[in-house]
């Protein structure tokens, strides 16, 4: 599976499935496969060095906590 067929995945489940809450192990396990799936995506195709240091500062950047919106839905619009 390509990380956009994870993406595609992901959100074709979270809208047929309409979940009000995520658990934190739930999350984390999403975080993990996010990871997993992106992880492959940059290689020496992606651009020179320049651009791959700007890729790989985005892919380690730390995760922080979704931020609930105003009705307590951690996952507010899901876009790939």
């Amino acid at each position: 599976m390509t990380s956009t067929n994870f993406c595609y995945f992901l959100q074709g489940y979270l809208e047929l499935n309409n979940p009000k809450t995520i658990s934190k192990e739930e999350l984390d396990k999403i975080k993990g496969h996010l990871k997993l799936a992106f992880m492959d995506d940059i290689d020496p195709s992606m651009g020179d060095k320049e651009h791959q240091e700007k890729l790989n500062t985005i892919h380690n950047q730390e995760i922080n906590e979704p931020k609930k919106t105003t009705n307590n839905n951690i996952l507010g619009t899901v876009r790939c």
